[in-house]
Parts: structure tokens; C-alpha cells; sequence
């Protein structure tokens, strides 16, 4: 029992890795997945989730999901994420069922079957998606369109996790990044273009799949459990 720590190293250079610390001695034993499995996890890790027995590492220019046992953090598989041969630029993952489902900068969303670790479907959203959340039996994909600045995107695509179809398109401040599910609604932080567009905090309807409500404070990141007040206003709810 403790607390695993993603590094995800510098862009190209191939080290990202994992440290874990012990929760009933405090000890943090570096390199941890290296020196079981004896070799590296690969370049530029993004995202991570533990789900039932496994840890799901989203490894972006290596373009693949590590997959390994959370009780012994040895490697079960290895999930590569290509297109012709090139990284899909895998960014974000979360979970569903027996499913993960991974964004990629290539424009897709790709559902992994948590028993078999192989890729049952794919779909395609907006441009270079990244945060990736689930509420109601459907999936939000915030679409950044980052790879393409100043032309960013400025959606969040809805799939319906019943059909796996695309379901709807929720328009949102430019440069969506970052999606939670809280509170029965979806929170979604969009970056702004850095300059003359701010980041702001937005929060949609997952029924009428519109943004009801906003709040400009130019967040860059959120977590799940500073929004769960009931009956709030999301000033209310930022502390």
C-alpha cells in the first residue's frame, strides 16, 4: 500500500520512469518499475490510473499503454498506439466498465478491453484531444487543438458509450484541456490562446450538453475531489 509517482521526463529524451512510496515506512524506492522489469517504461509518460488489479501508463512518444500489476509493478503487456508506424501521441486515460478508453493527439479515442489488453475500437473526435472523462454512460473528449496553434479547437466531443457513436459536440472557450465528471455535471478548463483569451473554468450540462455556467479564473489544472459540495455555485466550490 502507497503511492505510486509518474515521472514523465523530458520530451525525447526516453526516461520517463516510476518511483513508489511505501505508505507505513515513508520509504520511496526510485526507478521501481525499472529495476523489476529491468528496462525503461519509454518516452514522455502523460497520464496514469490504477483500475482493479492494474496500473494503466500512458506513454506519449513512445506511443503505447504500459499495463502492470499494482501489487508487484510487474509489466502484463505492453499496448502499442501507431499509426503507418508513428506514434499516436497518447495523452490521456480513463475508465469505464470493463473498458479504458485513451485520447490521442492523432484526432482518436481508442477503447481498450481490460481483460484481453487489446484495442476493440476507435474513434475519431476533434484535433489533438486530451483530458478524458465518463459520466452517465458517456464519454467527454476535450479536443485542445493545441499541435495546431493559433487555430485551436474549442469542442468537447460526447460519445455514447451504449452505441459508441458520437453523439454530440459541445462548443467551449478555445483550447479545451483538461475534463472531470463531479457532482453529476462535467467541469472542463479551457487554456485560452495564452494571451488575449484566458484560461477559464467551465461547467456543463451533461444532460443538455451545454455550458450553463463559468467562471474565470484562469486555472490549469483541477482534481475531482475539491468539486464535490452539493448545491453549489462553483464559486462556492473552488477553495
Amino acid at each position: 500500500t502507497g503511492l505510486f509517482v509518474l515521472n514523465e521526463g523530458l520530451f525525447q529524451q526516453n526516461y520517463a520512469s516510476m518511483h513508489f512510496r511505501e505508505e507505513s515506512t515513508g520509504l520511496v524506492t526510485s526507478e521501481i518499475f525499472k529495476a523489476i522489469n529491468e528496462r525503461g517504461i519509454g518516452d514522455t509518460g502523460n497520464d496514469m490510473i490504477v483500475y482493479g488489479s492494474k496500473i494503466y501508463w500512458v506513454v506519449n512518444v513512445s506511443g503505447q499503454v504500459e499495463v502492470f500489476n499494482k501489487s508487484t509493478a510487474r509489466s502484463i503487456a505492453q499496448i502499442p498506439l501507431h499509426t503507418s508506424g508513428n506514434s499516436k501521441q497518447p495523452r490521456s486515460i480513463v475508465a469505464n466498465g470493463a473498458s479504458v478508453w485513451v485520447s490521442s493527439f492523432d484526432g482518436t479515442v481508442v477503447e481498450i478491453d481490460t481483460n484481453s489488453l487489446s484495442i476493440i475500437s476507435e474513434l475519431q473526435v476533434g484535433k489533438n484531444p486530451e483530458g478524458i472523462a465518463v459520466l452517465n454512460d458517456h464519454l467527454f473528449v476535450a479536443n485542445s487543438g493545441g499541435l495546431d496553434a493559433p487555430n485551436y479547437d474549442s469542442t468537447i466531443s460526447v460519445i455514447d458509450l451504449n452505441t459508441n457513436n458520437l453523439t454530440e459536440t459541445v462548443v467551449v472557450r478555445v483550447n479545451p484541456s483538461k475534463v472531470i465528471a463531479s457532482d453529476n455535471s462535467i467541469f472542463c478548463i479551457s487554456n485560452g490562446n495564452y494571451g488575449s483569451i484566458p484560461s477559464l473554468l467551465q461547467k456543463i450540462n451533461p444532460i443538455t450538453f451545454t455550458v450553463e455556467e463559468e467562471l474565470e479564473i484562469y486555472p490549469s489544472d483541477m482534481k475531482r475531489k475539491f468539486l464535490l459540495l452539493k448545491n453549489s455555485t462553483m464559486k462556492e466550490m473552488i477553495y
